[in-house]
């Protein structure tokens, strides 16, 4: 992850490439908002739990 809260992932197991871009000092450097809520981590399990759900379906 980056300083302004970018995040990426990289799984050739899946052939994935997840890439977050954010900008956490807006407002401010001190905005904890987005380690707090989880969001770039909440939105991995997302993109996996659709990978799986892909799977059982086939």
């Amino acid at each position: 992850s980056g300083y302004t809260g970018t995040y990426f992932w990289v799984d050739p197991a899946e052939n994935l490439v997840y890439i977050f871009l954010s900008n956490r000092v807006h407002p401010n450097p001190n905005n904890k908002k987005l380690t707090e809520m989880g969001i770039r981590t909440d939105i991995q399990q997302v993109i996996y739990d659709a990978i799986e759900k892909s799977k059982i379906k086939k």
